[in-house]
C-alpha cells in the first residue's frame, strides 16, 4: 500500500555540497567578524539604521 520514497543518487552529493557551501559561507561571515578591529565595530555601531527624513 505504501511506498517507500527512494532518492537517487545524485541526489546525496547534492546535499553534502549544499551544505559545504553554506557552511563555507557562515565560516567566512564569522572569521570577518572575529577579525574586525574595534574602531571599525565602534563606527559601525554609530552608523544610523535609517535615512533621515529631510522635508
Amino acid at each position: 500500500m505504501f511506498h517507500q520514497v527512494e532518492f537517487a543518487n545524485w541526489s546525496v552529493v547534492v546535499t553534502v555540497i549544499a551544505f559545504a557551501v553554506s557552511f563555507c559561507i557562515f565560516l567566512t561571515v564569522v572569521v570577518g567578524a572575529i577579525r574586525c578591529s574595534n574602531e571599525k565595530v565602534r563606527h559601525l555601531a554609530q552608523l544610523p539604521l535609517e535615512e533621515e527624513k529631510r522635508s
